[in-house]
């Protein structure tokens, strides 16, 4: 066999569990298709990173790739495949159903007001995580609907205990060969960006999907060619953009931050829940992500004479985003934390059935996970330098574009989320802490 047809197997450790989820978004097994659209997903933005174009596969048929009509197609297309062309690999992977491990409620954050004060309610936890994961309601089903819910969820996790697993890779068809482009490299590559940044298949910003690549010498060697091919790729196609790339993601845009946490007290403050020896997991990702949220969201309510983001002289690019917020009315009105809504929105999404505004948001948390015999969490997120923002009142096909300082925000999220770790006793100043940016391994 050539290197451009050869089989081979990428050993690689999975840290929390896989979720691809159906049609329904519940996950119950392995659904290789999230897999494979988590795949192509990272490529994408790794082929702009490089200066590439791809084709918009989530907009109008007439800006994606169609081989049949024409085979002038998109890099993403050549290694993924599209209408009239095969995608150029099978993927085998040998993952489980399994259960997890989920916690009732959170009570080390309660919830609040309106007006920002604090009552004693503590989170439901297992209710955000049935309606995040499909349940087919709203917020007002009882506990025993949300626990029978989580009950029938089943996200995968490999056969070895360990978590270890083989990214097992079979050539299929000779586009690439043609052209003379490894295929290989290319996916050493794409999965190394994505141990650093993302994770493999669904609902990753929830926590799902961590894994760690098994290093070796080659390790280096192998995302270096990758990148070479992906360089290669993009000038052998000179694919011209349909329907523009703009707002789009790009692996420029990503960042990851890693925490070690304390050996004093390594765990996750959640009563009476310890982690199984069999599963070393706990559904954590979720609740910490949305104990940062309201952390943020009130953090200018509860610290009068602090800014959510600490700005330069000069720079006054929260101006508009702040307005947004202080436009709000009805329920919102009288709320002490209106203005920061824009950027909590943004940053962790929103769910308003109500006037269909149905977002992502751009940042996430990991479950927490144990690599190298210690355990750690990892914030992440794509902070784009422009973000599109439909406001709350405005005519939904009006897009409201904001800019912001990309770098500034992604550190005042840090800071936040190492004031929760540290007054969790989680983290201590000086323990381990990484921080990765624009998409670089």
């Amino acid at each position: 066999m050539t290197e451009f047809t050869r089989s081979i197997d990428i050993p690689i450790k999975m840290l929390t569990p896989v979720w691809t989820g159906d049609a329904s978004r519940r996950a119950n097994g392995l659904k290789m298709s999230g897999i494979i659209g988590g795949l192509r997903h990272n490529f994408e933005m790794l082929v702009r990173k490089h200066g590439g174009q791809t084709c918009n596969v989530t907009g109008d048929p007439d800006q994606r790739c169609n081989y049949e009509k024409n085979q002038n197609i998109c890099p993403a297309c050549s290694v993924f495949g599209c209408t009239g062309l095969q995608r150029s690999f099978r993927l085998g992977l040998d993952l489980k159903p399994v259960s997890f491990t989920a916690p009732l409620e959170d009570k080390t954050n309660p919830n609040r007001q309106h007006d920002g004060t604090k009552y004693n309610h503590p989170v439901a936890i297992t209710k955000w995580l049935a309606m995040s994961s499909g349940y087919p309601g709203e917020m007002r089903i009882t506990d025993e609907q949300a626990l029978t819910f989580m009950n029938t969820i089943k996200p995968v996790w490999p056969q070895d205990i360990n978590g270890e697993i083989k990214f097992s890779i079979v050539p299929l068809n000779n586009f690439l060969k043609e052209k003379e482009i490894r295929l290989i490299p290319l996916l050493h590559y794409l999965l190394g960006f994505m141990a650093s940044y993302t994770g493999l298949g669904a609902k990753v910003n929830q926590g799902w999907g961590v894994f760690c690549l098994d290093k070796n010498e080659n390790t280096e060697s192998l995302h270096e060619k990758g990148t070479t091919e992906l360089a290669k790729l993009i000038e052998v196609l000179n694919f011209a953009e349909r329907g523009g790339n703009e707002g789009l993601p790009d692996a420029r845009d990503v960042f990851a931050a890693t925490w070690t946490l304390s050996k004093k007290n390594p765990g996750f403050k959640w009563p009476n829940k310890i982690i199984p020896r069999d599963k070393p997991y706990l559904c954590t990702g979720f609740a910490m992500a949305y104990r940062l949220r309201r952390y943020m969201k009130f953090y200018e309510n509860d610290n009068a004479s602090k800014k959510l983001f600490v700005l330069p002289t000069g720079l006054s690019w929260d101006t508009d985003w702040r307005n947004l917020g202080s436009a709000l009315s009805g329920k919102w009105s009288r709320a002490t934390w209106k203005e920061t809504l824009p950027f909590i929105r943004a940053l962790f999404g929103r769910d308003d059935l109500e006037d269909h505004t149905k977002t992502a948001g751009l940042t996430g948390v990991s479950h927490l996970y144990k690599k190298n015999g210690a355990w750690q969490v990892r914030l992440f997120g794509r902070l784009p330098p422009r973000y599109c923002y439909r406001a709350w009142d405005c005519n939904r096909d009006t897009s409201v574009w904001l800019d912001w300082n990309a770098d500034i925000v992604r550190n005042g999220i840090i800071d936040r989320f190492e004031d929760l770790l540290t007054t969790q006793e989680m983290w201590e100043k000086g323990d381990v802490y990484t921080l990765k940016t624009g998409g670089d391994l």
